[in-house]
């Protein structure tokens, strides 16, 4: 993950739907843990994912593993850039705003990693601050669980 959101089709209209909810949802599972990566900022895991790693340079980055799947999370001063995934098979994106925040959600079948599809949540939160979180699954149908995932980022 290496590179701000720059590049062709990056530009957010101003009057981007605002749909996505300030607070973790009222009906996340109760056994869904807070991942905090600073004051207010941050999203939730299954209770069954475990922290499996990461290391960054200059972000907070790692990932966790469940069954069927990664959630991998990047903070920090520098978003992977996600155009490097448009010739993917299956590719898909749409914008949006959060708070005012350009908020950029794509989906594709990963050649970086042995899932069978990958949906990744990008925001950017001013001041060079981005936050990317990717769920990679098994499948197509188990990704729905990024639903959930991008619903419970707080920001």
């Amino acid at each position: 993950m290496a590179a701000v959101l720059v590049g062709p089709g990056c530009d957010m209209p101003e009057d981007m739907p605002e749909d996505m909810p300030e607070d973790m949802p009222e009906d996340m599972p109760e056994d869904w843990r807070q991942i905090e990566l600073e004051s207010g900022i941050g999203f939730a895991v299954p209770s069954g994912a475990v922290r499996a790693g990461g290391t960054a340079v200059d972000s907070d980055a790692g990932y966790f593993d469940g069954d069927g799947y990664r959630i991998t999370y990047d903070y920090g001063r520098f978003g992977e850039d996600l155009g490097v995934h448009a010739d993917a098979e299956g590719y898909t994106r749409s914008e949006r705003r959060r708070n005012g925040h350009p908020i950029v959600e794509i989906g594709f079948v990963p050649t970086d990693e042995d899932f069978g599809w990958a949906r990744v949540l990008q925001i950017d939160l001013g001041r060079g601050r981005t936050l990317t979180v990717r769920v990679s699954c098994v499948s197509r149908d188990q990704c729905e669980l990024a639903d959930r995932v991008f619903e419970s980022v707080t920001m």
